[in-house]
């Protein structure tokens, strides 16, 4: 999942347990964020052929993604 969608995923309290699982199956491994950065490294130009793809993994590779992710899950467990 991409790391705008993450950011406009809506929080229903009445399916809490389900997405919490949901969320927790979308982290990235460390392997993942390797891949992801080596990606950008090696395939610098995509910064301007597909810029898109390059932001996505940069964000994979930093850690971003998985930031987001938890964030969504702590304001769940907050809020519900």
């Amino acid at each position: 999942m991409d790391y705008r969608d993450i950011a406009d995923f809506q929080i229903d309290c009445g399916r809490r347990d389900e997405q919490i699982r949901f969320l927790q199956s979308l982290l990235s491994s460390r392997d993942d964020s390797l891949l992801a950065w080596s990606q950008n490294y090696v395939m610098g130009w995509t910064l301007y052929t597909e810029r898109d793809k390059y932001r996505e993994r940069q964000a994979l590779a930093s850690g971003y993604t998985n930031w987001q992710i938890h964030q969504k899950i702590m304001m769940i467990d907050r809020n519900c």
